[in-house]
């Protein structure tokens, strides 16, 4: 059952339909935990690193928020 949805705006006509199930999304959060931790480990002698950690963090959280939204919803 797909928890994520995107549908085509008129407004956006170049945007397409996404369906995402919470397995999906889990499996996307496992992996972005990995590659966190690979980033923390480099931030502590790479500015770059550094800041790739911190974008990624605010997308992980999104993501999280986006799952508690729908499960709060069902």
């Amino acid at each position: 059952m797909p928890v994520l949805t995107q549908t085509r705006d008129p407004a956006h006509p170049h945007h397409d339909t996404c369906l995402v199930t919470a397995e999906d999304a889990h499996t996307v959060l496992a992996g972005i935990d990995g590659v966190l931790e690979l980033l923390e480990r480099q931030s502590e002698t790479s500015e770059t690193s550094f800041n790739a950690f911190c974008l990624l963090c605010l997308v992980r959280g999104q993501i999280e928020d986006i799952l508690s939204d729908t499960s709060a919803h069902r």
